[in-house]
Formats: structure tokens, C-alpha cells, sequence
């Protein structure tokens, strides 16, 4: 994404879609290229953009929870919100595209459709139908906007539409619809003009095809059973994207018990999570229930309603329209291979469900203020709803800390990554092969001083996101090698080196090995 930023702040270009990946959108890149105009590229000024993105998700959580339950909820949720673990934070700011552009843009898109159900008027004067008209084409824009960013809004975006067409269909009548449809033409056209300047087999819904039916070298995945996918979104998933792995910390390779890699501690911590992840399906069951069952008391209670009843019976169907998002997010993501094949990197694709956090507060948050009577009952449900409170936002809390307190290393690895570009320039090493997770960022770390062409475990051409770099590098016949020691790649490299009839010079550097070539 950095990259990204730096060729369209300083290059002239405008890339549609995220480098090497045709269907996720690059508003993250322009946001950072603005920003580099002001501060210069770093890496600070490319999340920045991330950051003005999870303030401006934070508001419309706020504003969201004020309009659908009730503004102390709503202060509640931001505190909550304002902390994380590690996992969760880091999606919220990494500047790789779609998380962040997810949690802004689902949250905005049922505010939207919230504030237009709610002030909808089926028979209102034409004059004031005009301005609805505007909103409904802003509407539109959102939507193919949110579509562009990332594909994982798309529950987002369904459940917003239908709660529009359920309580906005007879104002918009015919010119509405077209409305909508043409502010989501306009937003959505950079997406149509690409994918017609492209062959069929690199559109954006033939690569999103391949995603969930193809490994990344391209041999079909076989596909898990049900069992497996049910137990790597309850075991691994959902607690880990809300959160619980700071209850029991878990290492990624041991976070999957039916690996046969389990030990005592593995178990114990998989049957926390798994405690977790029931908890947040019951309290969402719960949730979906009684805003249900309100919904349906408002809605048919009366053949005749008053202003108010329809806008409570408007609410109760939005909280129904948020808590569908959460759960369509994880239908989709259980029915997926990742949720079996690689829970733990998968868990991202469950960012979503931070949206759901006010709705699945609700509950307790009113739980003892459904009795008129102070009672033991009303007594122990208030207990159990600052007990269940209480242990989320201080699991969320232990996680800010636990972020605070990993600093020292994180800024020391930091510190690394300068001084290899440093070494590398100096070396004069400015063409190089190197590991997928290396190149990209040391391209970007030396402003393009360095340009740098991936290879896989084996030695062979890997994912390059921008390609221009491969054709650069290996055209260079002095192009170096600087790998991780101790990676793969670092270990099949001395093998090729010590039969190879060409010599190389190798160096050992900021916890990177490098070889020079040199002559015959």
C-alpha cells in the first residue's frame, strides 16, 4: 500500500485496485499519498489515512448506538472500542487494504440506511422529496464505494438495502431506485472500466473465485468438512477476533487442537476460547430474539400506528439489520475453507463483527430494567451484566496494555529493518531477491533505492504485487540475495551456493544473510 502511495503521490499513476490483487480498492493508498505531501513517505504517514479511518469508524459507532439504543450505550461502546488486543488493533490500523475501509464503511452504511428509514415520509410533498432523492443517490454512492473498498462489506451493504426497502420503498417509488442505482454507478465505474480492460481470468470476480477455490499456487483446496469449519470458527476464529487470546495466550501453531500438536495448555486455552466464542453466539441469539420479538409487537400490535410506534418499530428492525450483518459475516466466513484450513490468519475476515458490539451489549445493558420491581432476581441480572461487562472491557483493556508493553521489542525490530536498508544501500545492493514478507517493505523503507523481486521456499519466482520489480531485478545479472537467517529460503540458498560454479560473497546483517555474485 505504501508503494502504492509513493507512485501515485510522486508518479502520476492511479491504480484502481491493491497491487497484484484486482477486487480490493485503493482508497488507503490515496489517503497516504495526501499525507506524503505533508510529512513525506514513512511509514507513520501511510496510517495515518488508517487511523483517520478508525476515528471516523469510532464516530459513526457512537452515533449509530445513540440513534438505535441510547447515547450512555453509545459512550459505552467507544470505550470499549477505544481498546483491543494486539490482533484486533492491528487490523483496525495495518495499511494492507479492506479492514479498516470494512469496520468505516459497514458502520456508515447502516447509520445511512437507519437515518433514512427513520425519516422517511411515504406521503410527503414533492419539494421535500427532492432532497430524499439526493440522500437516496448518496446512499447509492456509499454502497459502491464501501463494494470497491473490500468485498467483506457485502453483508453490510445487504442488510442496509433491505432495511431501505423495507420502510423507504413507497417514497422512492421509481425515481428513487434510480437514484440509488446511479450513485452507485458513479462510485462503481473505475471497478466496471477495469474489469472490461482486462481478460476474463484476472476480473475481479474471477480472482475473488479463485480465493476460495484455489491455494495460492493454484492447485484446487480440498474442501473441509462442515465439523471442521464449525470447529475452527468457534475454537480459533471468533474468539480470536473478539478478542479472547489475551484471556489465555496461544501460539498460531498450537491454536488448532485437532492438529495433533495439542499439549495441556493448548486444550485448556481451547476450551477458554471455545467459552468465548458460545458466549458471544449466545449473547447474539439473545440479541437477535428480543429485537425480534419487539419488532413484532410494534410492528402488528396495531392495525393504525402513531409517528412514534413506527419509529420504534424502525429501530427494532435496524438493531435486527446490525445483528443480521454480524451473522451473515460469520455464515459466510463458516462456509469458507479458511475457517478450517488457517483459522487463526483467517480470523480477519471476521473484523466485521466489532460493528455488532452495541447490539450485543443491548441486552445487558437493559437486562434488569425490563422489572418495574427491585428484586433478588433484578438484583443478580444486574450483577451478572457488570460481571460479563466488566470482563470484556477489561479483557480489551489487558490487551491495550499488553500492546504498550511489547513496545521495546517492536521498536528494536524496527530499528533492524532501518539499518538493513541502510547496510543494503551502502553495500550498494540495490537489486535483490528476497522473501515475500521482505520485499515490499524494503522497497518502501528506502523510498525505491531498493527494489526487490520474491522467491518462494524453493527458490522460485513468488508473489510479486508489483511486477515491474521481477522484470527490473532480474535483468540485473549482480542482482543480490538477502534472506532471513535461518528461513527457508536463507537454508536453500547455501545449498544451491555450495554447488553452484558461481561465487558469492555473503554477509550477515541485521538479522538478514546476503550474497553477492560474483564472477565465475
Amino acid at each position: 500500500m505504501g508503494i502504492m502511495a509513493l507512485h501515485i503521490a510522486y508518479h502520476g499513476e492511479y491504480p484502481i485496485f491493491f497491487y497484484g490483487q484486482g477486487f480490493m480498492g485503493s482508497l488507503e493508498a490515496y489517503l497516504a499519498a495526501v499525507v506524503f505531501h505533508l510529512l513525506g513517505p514513512s511509514v507513520f504517514a501511510l496510517r495515518v489515512g488508517t487511523l483517520c479511518m478508525f476515528a471516523g469508524f469510532l464516530v459513526g459507532m457512537y452515533l449509530l448506538t445513540r440513534l438505535l439504543y441510547s447515547q450512555q450505550l453509545g459512550i459505552v461502546t467507544l470505550v470499549i472500542l477505544s481498546f483491543g488486543t494486539g490482533e484486533m488493533v492491528f487490523h483496525q490500523i495495518e495499511a494492507a487494504g479492506g479492514y479498516p475501509e470494512t469496520l468505516l464503511f459497514g458502520t456508515l452504511l447502516l447509520l445511512y440506511a437507519s437515518w433514512l428509514a427513520l425519516s422517511s415520509q411515504p406521503s410527503a410533498m414533492f419539494s421535500h422529496r427532492r432532497w430524499r432523492f439526493i440522500a437516496y443517490g448518496g446512499f447509492g454512492f456509499v454502497i459502491g464505494v464501501a463494494l470497491w473498498s473490500d468485498i467483506l462489506v457485502l453483508p453490510f451493504v445487504l442488510m442496509s438495502c433491505l432495511l431501505v426497502a423495507c420502510f423507504c420503498l413507497r417514497e422512492m417509488r421509481v425515481a428513487g431506485i434510480a437514484c440509488v442505482l446511479a450513485g452507485f454507478l458513479v462510485s462503481i465505474m473505475p471497478t466496471i472500466v477495469y474489469n472490461l480492460s482486462v481478460p476474463l481470468n484476472q476480473g475481479s470476480f474471477a480472482i475473488l473465485g479463485i480465493i476460495f477455490t484455489h491455494a495460492s499456487n493454484g492447485q484446487v483446496v480440498s474442501q473441509p468438512s462442515l465439523l471442521q469449519k464449525i470447529a475452527g470458527t468457534l475454537l480459533v476464529s471468533l474468539p480470536l477476533a473478539t478478542g479472547a487470546s489475551v484471556i489465555c495466550p496461544i501460539l498460531p501453531g498450537d491454536a488448532w487442537p485437532l492438529s495433533g500438536q495439542s499439549t495441556t495448555h493448548t486444550l485448556v486455552c481451547t476450551a477458554v476460547h471455545a467459552t468465548w466464542g458460545l458466549g458471544s453466539l449466545i449473547l447474539w441469539v439473545i440479541a437477535v430474539v428480543l429485537a425480534l420479538r419487539a419488532y413484532w409487537q410494534l410492528r402488528y400490535q396495531s392495525a393504525k400506528k402513531s409517528w412514534e410506534e413506527r419509529r420504534a418499530a424502525i429501530r427494532q428492525c435496524a438493531r435486527l439489520m446490525v445483528l443480521g450483518s454480524a451473522g451473515l459475516t460469520c455464515l459466510i466466513y463458516l462456509l469458507s475453507a479458511p475457517s478450517a484450513l488457517g483459522p487463526w490468519p483467517g480470523s480477519r475476515y471476521l473484523v466485521g463483527l466489532q460493528i455488532a458490539t452495541p447490539a450485543i451489549l443491548a441486552p445487558l445493558w437493559n437486562m434488569a430494567s425490563t422489572f418495574k420491581e427491585r428484586t433478588k432476581l433484578t438484583t443478580l441480572l444486574l450483577y451478572v451484566r457488570y460481571s460479563i461487562s466488566m470482563l470484556i472491557v477489561g479483557t480489551f483493556l489487558l490487551g491495550t496494555i499488553g500492546i504498550f508493553t511489547g513496545l521495546k521489542d517492536t521498536q528494536s525490530k524496527n530499528a533492524a529493518q532501518a539499518a538493513l536498508v541502510r547496510d543494503l544501500v551502502h553495500l550498494g545492493a540495490t537489486h535483490i531477491y528476497s522473501d515475500y514478507w521482505t520485499c515490499d517493505r524494503i522497497a518502501f523503507q528506502s523510498n525505491e533505492r531498493i527494489l526487490c523481486a520474491t522467491l518462494d521456499e524453493q527458490l522460485q519466482p513468488g508473489l510479486d504485487r508489483y511486477l515491474p520489480y521481477r522484470t527490473i531485478v532480474h535483468g540485473d545479472p549482480h542482482a543480490a540475495y538477502a534472506f532471513p537467517v535461518n528461513s527457508p529460503q536463507a537454508m536453500a540458498f547455501a545449498a544451491k551456493v555450495a554447488t553452484s560454479n558461481i561465487r558469492y560473497q555473503r554477509f550477515a546483517m541485521d538479522g538478514y544473510v546476503v550474497y553477492e555474485p560474483g564472477w565465475a
